[in-house]
């Protein structure tokens, strides 16, 4: 098998460049899922993992959907 050399962080900025789309979920879901913290309001908030389970699964299949039309660019997953 011919894989590219994935890097973990590249993967993350993939998802969150990708599932930040307001269409596919709101900015502080996409924070909660990646796990930054970093936004006051959001020690306040108090949200379940299966409320976040909707917005996950809309990134998942608009990954998947731009993954099979080749719209993924794998330089980005694969660098740092």
């Amino acid at each position: 098998l011919n894989r590219p050399n994935l890097k973990i962080h590249g993967l993350r900025r993939t998802y969150t460049t990708m599932a930040s789309a307001p269409e596919i979920m709101a900015e502080f879901e996409l924070k909660m899922l990646i796990g930054h913290r970093g936004d006051i309001t959001a020690g306040y908030r108090q949200i379940s993992t299966d409320a976040l389970r909707a917005p996950a699964q809309r990134a998942t299949a608009h990954i998947a959907k731009s993954m099979t039309r080749n719209e993924v660019d794998t330089e980005t997953i694969c660098s740092r």
